[in-house]
């Protein structure tokens, strides 16, 4: 039996069902501590999975011989300590494997599957060996393509069982098994391109007597404020040779910077002036900052029209100003626009976007850059609960009774409200809920005295409220005049 001794152990969690945590030993080569939060890639079954250390420095039990990791991705936790303990409430609270909860809580994009890699060794099939019609047909697709992953193998042949036939296929050494590592999203990098070092007029005409386009495409560099993109020179019809002769006499300099993707990189807001609030409005504003730094549930009843999102606006000065930062979700992704544009244009780039509408690359590089500090407030949708900030200082939800806060697919089924509740209370800040028409159990627990009721009765700007006739179908339907 092999020895642990000295060895560092941690457990890991997977996104699946019946997901662990399980005990694996540290890679040989991987003198770094393994902290929690920090995503893995290991052995599971025949699959090789992504994962999250949960659990530093294990000690196994006896008997039991460990596997070991097959790599680290992270050299700094991904996944900090409160969303950590926030998944495992959420795996106890509905009754859901830690794993099932690790999948609500961190985007699929970062935990990604690996695969098996299939290789040909044989490119004549030996004569007098007997094999099934599975396994012929297995090595007559790989002796067409030489090799192929597994998944992708088990497509072809319309057949997800094929793991025993290769392994019995491996075994007569016609095929040769090896792990694929998952594949995850990279970094975007823009190339940019600056002017080099000074030389003289005089030397600068000998360098370009003869290149009139790289003399145009110095002069252009020169004139700019600072560095420009790859990919304006290239509009410009500035060649890729062109560019190398000028670096290689050293009169530019190309390097490469991260370059996130963003939603709204080219997106112009319109300047938003917020307006004066209204007496009702600054009355529920200063309650709610006296709240600031303290776990408390306000129910915002507001009628349509009644100025809640510049109480949203207000509120969240005080809490940025001190270095804090804000989740705000909406009912549906169709409002997320409307809602981070007026947001951005009151408080600028520091607004991020998160919901299922974005590529993977979107919400890989918002995910990071907000774990990194980057960004203050989160708009999204229900998932936006789990953004990795670590300073949160408050939650917004609008339009709390909408349905489409509760998660009526997928394991867990949460609801937004008590995810963010739960959130705040570790976080020790307010959780504001916002609606024109509360939800049943919300307005209970204001009236109970569990949440704290704030009115706003009267429209914006005195604004009349519209109409309402109420009408008795059963003795028919006539126009009121």
């Amino acid at each position: 039996m092999a020895s642990h001794k000295g060895t560092a152990n941690v457990n890991v969690v997977f996104p699946i069902p019946r997901g662990g945590p399980y005990t694996y030993l540290a890679p040989q080569d991987h003198d770094q501590p393994l902290l929690p939060g920090i995503r893995v890639v290991a052995p599971f079954g025949r699959r090789i999975l992504t994962g999250i250390v949960v659990e530093a420095n294990v000690t196994p039990p006896k008997g039991i011989r460990l596997k070991r990791l097959k790599a680290v991705i992270d050299d700094q936790p991904l996944v900090g300590q409160e969303l950590l303990d926030l998944a495992r409430w959420i795996s106890r609270y509905y009754f859901c494997g830690f794993g099932e909860a690790i999948r609500a809580v961190v985007p699929g994009v970062f935990m990604r599957v690996g695969d098996r890699k299939i290789r040909l060794l044989e490119a004549i099939k030996p004569a007098g060996l007997k094999l099934t019609t599975l396994q012929s047909k297995i090595f007559d697709t790989l002796l067409a393509e030489g090799q192929l992953l597994q998944s992708r193998l088990a497509r072809r042949l319309g057949s997800k069982s094929i793991s025993q036939p290769l392994a019995t296929l491996a075994e007569m050494g016609l095929i040769e098994i090896t792990d694929h590592l998952p594949l995850l999203p990279r970094a975007r990098l823009s190339t940019m391109v600056e002017a080099g070092r000074e030389i003289p007029d005089d030397e600068q005409k000998g360098l370009l007597a003869r290149s009139p386009r790289q003399r145009e495409c110095l002069e252009f560099l020169q004139s700019m404020a600072g560095p420009v993109e790859l990919s304006l020179l290239t509009r410009l019809n500035f060649s890729s040779a062109i560019l190398g002769a000028l670096a290689q006499k050293g009169l530019i300099n190309k390097y490469q910077v991260y370059d996130p993707r963003d939603p709204f990189r080219q997106v112009d807001f319109p300047d938003y002036q917020a307006p004066e609030p209204s007496p009702e409005q600054k009355e529920v504003i200063a309650a709610l900052k006296q709240s600031l730094g303290n776990h408390r549930v306000f129910l915002l009843h507001g009628v349509t029209g009644s100025g809640k999102t510049l109480v949203y606006m207000e509120l969240l000065r005080p809490v940025l100003q001190e270095g804090k930062q804000a989740i705000i979700l909406v009912p549906e992704i169709a409002l997320t626009a409307q809602i981070t544009g007026r947001f951005r244009a009151v408080f600028g780039p520091r607004v991020a976007v998160l919901h299922s509408g974005l590529s993977d690359g979107e919400r890989y590089d918002i995910w990071r850059q907000i774990s990194r500090g980057e960004y203050s407030v989160a708009v999204g949708a229900r998932s936006a609960v789990f953004a990795p900030f670590d300073k949160l200082g408050i939650i917004i939800i609008d339009e709390e009774h909408e349905h489409t806060y509760k998660e009526a697919e997928y394991i867990p089924r949460y609801h937004a409200r008590e995810v963010a509740i739960r959130r705040m209370s570790q976080a020790a800040g307010p959780v504001v809920l916002g609606s024109a028409t509360p939800s049943l159990e919300s307005y209970h627990r204001a009236q109970a005295g569990d949440y704290h009721l704030l009115e706003l009765p009267e429209r914006a700007r005195g604004l009349p409220l519209p109409q309402v006739n109420i009408l008795d179908l059963r003795k028919g339907w006539s126009k009121k005049k």
